[in-house]
């Protein structure tokens, strides 16, 4: 008896542990969605630079716009948002967080200053970011905020809509002509 006793007891040890030990070191992240994020280097992704070259545009002026397309295949939902303007010298990152209160997909971008602080030049940034798992729905109530965490304006809102991905792409203007476009 005393040894099942030690046993059971030890079971319940152990699983206590275990469970102790998996909350503590759980990912702060968890209810992050995105997939494969990712910012570009001043100017914007490769591709967007090779035409840029191949069209003769001006580098610090452009519209900022979300482009998606749905792989229907995939069950994967991709978003660009194209020419961001922000401070050259910055670390850039983006998740995407299920609001379901709100029923709202929240697109977070973040831009915060490098150890180093920040540089005397603005430049266009593009961010990347998939969202899994879209099989069922037709459409996506979307807002894209963006945190400049050493800017009085902090976190703020730059656009909110609707995605409709039964479309399978398409593209949203959210601002035009951001950048130096008068130069």
């Amino acid at each position: 008896m005393t040894s099942r006793l030690i046993k059971i007891f030890s079971a319940i040890a152990l699983s206590t542990f275990m469970a102790v030990f998996l909350f503590s070191c759980s990912d702060s992240n968890e209810d992050q969605l995105g997939m494969n994020s990712r910012a570009s280097e001043c100017g914007g992704f490769e591709a967007k630079s090779a035409k840029l070259m191949d069209e003769e545009i001006n580098e610090y002026c452009g519209d900022e716009t979300l482009v998606w397309t749905y792989l229907e295949g995939d069950s994967v939902l991709q978003l660009l948002n194209e020419d961001i303007w922000l401070n050259c010298c910055g670390i850039h990152t983006s998740e995407i967080r299920y609001d379901a209160e709100n029923d709202i997909y929240e697109i977070k971008q973040t831009d915060k200053p490098e150890n180093a602080g920040r540089c005397d030049c603005m430049c266009l940034f593009d961010f990347a970011i998939d969202l899994p798992g879209m099989v069922e729905a037709a459409s996506l109530n979307v807002k894209i905020t963006r945190d400049s965490t050493d800017e009085e304006k902090g976190r703020y809102l730059v656009w909110e809509g609707i995605i409709d991905m039964s479309k399978g792409n398409g593209s949203i203007l959210i601002e035009e002509s951001v950048g130096w476009c008068d130069m």
